[in-house]
């Protein structure tokens, strides 16, 4: 009774949306693994495609687990349609460690759209608009908001692929323009939406490179302290001119009922670094510039984050510890900033 009651709501619903279509959502992976994932959206009804015969329905009780979409409608009982792919013949990207420093030199064989990189902890970008025939050496730059607005991945089905590829490890993601597999005829369908990732799980280590010699650059702090109202997380700013940096001295200083007055700078020949290590359990924890240096107009920043022994008496109230740094020279570029300790790029001050 049960199941021809389940069958006739299903019937009905269907016979009430006449007109509606569906949505097909296709999601391509090569290189690793060779899979097509389809997810569909939209009422239930039985769907035609490619010969298959599908019955697309609500399961609002289905399992959570790898690549499952809540809102997708389930296929034959199961969360999204999988299908094989053909391998491909030649790598579209390949890249590959720099031995003795963070960089990654990529190759690329076909257009892509982004090459990015899981390290394990975080994701970077290595490049983006990737003609083919490129073959350079690139620093990883960090990347905000994990593979959301990769392809044409809606913000769960990206959340979904950025969970499955980082429960496996570190990789790189190269985002292909030409898109592995061949079409499927959805004619009628409200929206059909592809991407193409490849994935590399193997990233081998190439001889150390020369690297251009960096200059020092000379510099001096201005001021320090720990409570700063800038957030959780880490903070890098690059301040090149007198309203910018007000607002940031405001935000070091924003527990203070009298703050110190904004100090001069000469942004003609001086670039102001402000670094905010984000809020913290207990006091103990500081952030400090330890060197300077530069390669063209890109400046390494090395930063010591230190924090407190196990057994150390602290104060037990939240922190938040900052540090102003003057560059000794207007207009600095890009700046990295690099943990003293290991030389990890931790980020990239911004303006």
């Amino acid at each position: 009774m049960r199941v021809l009651l389940a069958m006739f709501t299903l019937l009905l619903l269907v016979a009430c949306a006449p007109d509606s279509r569906p949505s097909v959502h296709e999601l391509n992976l090569v290189g690793a693994e060779y899979v097509r994932v389809t997810w569909f959206y939209g009422e239930p009804r039985q769907l035609e495609l490619g010969g298959q015969q599908l019955a697309l329905t609500r399961d609002p009780d289905r399992p959570a687990g790898p690549l499952v979409v809540p809102q997708a409608l389930s296929v034959n009982g199961e969360p999204y349609l999988r299908d094989p792919l053909a391998r491909l013949r030649t790598a579209p990207t390949e890249a590959r460690y720099v031995a003795g420093s963070s960089d990654m030199r990529v190759v690329v064989g076909q257009d892509a759209a982004q090459v990015l990189y899981w390290d394990g902890q975080l994701w970077f970008t290595l490049l983006e608009d990737a003609a083919a025939g490129v073959n350079t050496r690139v620093v990883p730059v960090p990347r905000l908001g994990g593979l959301q607005g990769l392809g044409q991945l809606t913000r769960a089905e990206a959340e979904q692929v950025q969970a499955y590829l980082e429960s496996r490890g570190p990789a790189v993601v190269t985002v292909l323009d030409t898109i592995p597999g061949a079409e499927r005829d959805v004619a009628g369908a409200e929206e059909y939406l592809r991407t193409g990732l490849y994935i590399q799980r193997t990233i081998p280590t190439l001889a150390a490179e020369q690297r251009p010699q960096e200059e020092e650059v000379f510099f001096d702090i201005i001021a320090s302290g720990s409570q700063a109202a800038v957030g959780d997380q880490p903070r890098y700013v690059l301040i090149s001119n007198e309203a910018a940096l007000r607002q940031h001295w405001s935000a070091a200083h924003a527990a203070q009922l009298n703050p110190p007055a904004v100090p001069e700078v000469d942004f003609s020949r001086e670039t102001v670094l402000a670094l905010f290590m984000g809020s913290r359990p207990s006091g103990g924890y500081s952030i400090g510039l330890e060197g300077l240096s530069r390669t063209g107009n890109e400046y390494w920043a090395d930063v010591r984050l230190s924090e407190p022994a196990a057994d150390a008496i602290t104060s037990q109230a939240l922190t938040s510890p900052w540090q102003f740094v003057r560059i000794l020279r207007g207009g600095a570029g890009t700046v990295w900033i690099r943990d003293a300790a290991d030389g990890t790029i931790l980020g990239a001050a911004e303006r």
